[in-house]
């Protein structure tokens, strides 16, 4: 009876084990969000198709994130996109949902008006034709474009995924101490005094007193200057004999 007991209760033993066992591995995995970035849209008179690429790649490299989030390979994306051609928009978004395991689809375009370039981008996390959240930016040159969509790379992760990158505490810091600076003028005038380099007088002239100019643009000539040093040392010479005469006969020391 007893054996019998023990037999029965191996096979469920082993089965609770096992699951135990396997149940991080699926918790993990369940984890791991997949983000599919669909090549920018460019609306410019010039030729900036060498972007496109260059911003694919610039997204993927900050928006992936170890054992929490990866991002579709591009050439899986392009040939879905072959598949489908003619497709644009919401409607491609929706057919990229259907044909890949992303949780996230990263589209935008790039417009170019009147000298400046917009960035427009949106993160979809369904297949509606309202985007979970957008983000812009926008540049003067066409070289400040892939920097731009690094900052709006790092808006993402911080809004979507909850990873604050050193690009955002940067930003932030920045622009902390730029408010600060706008509310409160006055506290810069004590560190300004503090990194005013000293001035220094010559060990030499250690008797003479400097004195301002009457006027803010008055200069003061080496005759002047002379001259009034000698009348500053007969004014000490006269105060000096004015505490003799004052001082009793008998503080002869």
């Amino acid at each position: 009876m007893i054996l019998f007991r023990f037999l029965k209760s191996v096979p469920l033993t082993v089965f609770f084990l096992i699951a135990f066992m396997c149940c991080p591995i699926f918790s993990a995995r369940a984890q791991v969000q997949q983000v599919a970035i669909i090549p920018f849209g460019i609306n410019s008179e010039q030729d900036l198709s060498y972007l496109r690429e260059g911003i694919s790649h610039m997204l993927s490299s900050r928006l992936a994130w170890k054992e929490k989030v990866v991002v579709i390979p591009e050439k899986t994306i392009l040939d879905k996109i072959k598949q489908t051609p003619g497709l644009s928009g919401p409607p491609l978004v929706t057919s990229i949902f259907e044909h890949t395991d992303a949780n996230y689809i990263v589209s935008g375009s790039i417009t170019e008006f009147a000298g400046t370039f917009s960035l427009d981008t949106a993160v979809h996390t369904d297949r509606s034709e309202t985007p979970m959240q957008t983000f812009f930016d926008q540049a003067t040159t066409p070289d400040e474009i892939i920097g731009k969509i690094s900052t709006i790379a790092a808006q993402i992760n911080k809004s979507v995924f909850n990873r604050t990158t050193t690009l955002i505490d940067g930003k932030a810091q920045t622009s902390a101490k730029e408010d600060l600076t706008r509310a409160n003028p006055e506290k810069l005038i004590p560190q300004a005094m503090e990194d005013a380099p000293p001035t220094e007088k010559p060990f030499w002239q250690f008797w003479k007193k400097e004195k301002p100019p009457a006027y803010p643009d008055e200069t003061f000539s080496a005759v002047e200057a002379d001259t009034s040093r000698d009348i500053d040392l007969e004014m000490d010479d006269l105060e000096e004999e004015e505490e003799e005469i004052k001082k009793p006969f008998w503080k002869f020391w």
